[in-house]
């Protein structure tokens, strides 16, 4: 089997609907940014890669975050399992440096687009023998294993560039 025959290892999903629910989830995350509701962590290259707000302060999330974890349980076939959530936004010239999420019980990982202007960086995806690149598109999921490094490309475009990233494990109980 040659890498073109290989079945890449992600999973792209568009959502129908997604331009109503984004603008609403857009306008709740910059009403729980400037109310302070939010919390910031792994500060690397010049921003705060991660902003975290609790998922009963943005009731926005639900139609994401419900179809994300029906998604998850459909792909790994388990019903029972744990999600984290987190925004990345991205400024004019940010980036994300190359990482994973393979750091404790993670069994899948996922990005949803909410603004994606034209040239606000690609998302490229590692693995051993090949790499891909996955041009944002507003409404879109892509589902990996936590393990895949990743990066994302330099915001060349003149505006944010904002999405929602996922983790799915099996619960601690």
């Amino acid at each position: 089997m040659s890498l073109t025959d290989r079945q890449p290892p992600f999973q792209q999903i568009t959502c129908a609907q997604y331009a109503t629910q984004n603008a609403a989830l857009t306008k709740g995350f910059e009403r729980e940014t400037q109310r302070a509701n939010a919390q910031y962590s792994h500060y690397e290259l010049g921003r705060y890669e991660n902003i975290y707000i609790e998922r009963m302060a943005i009731p926005e999330i639900e139609p994401i975050y419900t179809q994300a974890l029906q998604i998850a349980r459909q792909r790994l076939g388990l019903n029972k399992l744990k999600i984290g959530f987190w925004f990345n936004a991205m400024q004019p010239g940010e980036r994300t440096a190359r990482h994973n999420h393979a750091e404790s019980d993670e069994l899948l990982s996922a990005v949803y687009y909410l603004v994606t202007p034209a040239n606000s960086g690609d998302l490229v995806l590692y693995a051993a023998d090949r790499t891909w690149r996955i041009s944002p598109q507003a409404g879109e999921f892509i589902f990996f294993p936590p393990e895949l490094a990743h990066e994302v490309e330099e915001n060349r475009s003149q505006q944010l560039r904002l999405s929602v990233a996922f983790n799915f494990g099996v619960p601690n109980d």
